[in-house]
């Protein structure tokens, strides 16, 4: 969270909103699916799906950061 509260006043929006996306619709829904309808597992692994998810968010997020292409965003011009 503080990662991409950083990021977000850099003025880096686009990249949190695509990571959020990614990790949403990427991973947690298609996860929880197949947790929960076809392998008829437990509340539990959904709450896994969604520590995958976050997990994920905080790959591409820290993979931003390190890259360091934000330092050109221009926030007030």
């Amino acid at each position: 969270m503080v990662l991409a509260g950083s990021l977000w006043g850099a003025g880096n929006t686009r990249s949190i909103a695509n990571a959020m996306i990614l990790g949403m619709w990427g991973v947690r829904v298609p996860l929880a699916l197949v947790a929960a309808l076809w392998l008829r597992q437990s509340v539990s692994f959904i709450w896994a799906a969604m520590i995958a998810d976050w997990t994920v968010r905080m790959g591409l997020l820290l993979w931003r950061y390190q890259s360091e292409r934000w330092r050109q965003i221009q926030v007030i011009r």
